[in-house]
């Protein structure tokens, strides 16, 4: 079995409001609470990923509606 890329393209207050959901929820795959810090620093260094990234992994931009 591959590797399938799905990259959800969403602007940052709408993961920011997804982040604090399962904050709040904590399912059964919940281990950590992200706090607006830890967010806001993981938003200087994130990149999407590349043509090449898409292209190795079968990948799919997911955009909003």
């Amino acid at each position: 079995m591959g590797v399938h890329l799905q990259f959800l393209d969403l602007e940052a207050t709408e993961r920011w409001r997804r982040v604090e959901r399962r904050n709040e929820q904590q399912s059964e795959t919940f281990r950590m609470k992200v706090t607006r810090p830890m967010f806001d620093f993981i938003e200087t260094i994130w990149q999407p990923p590349t043509p090449e990234e898409m292209s190795a992994f079968d990948g799919v931009r997911i955009a909003p509606q």
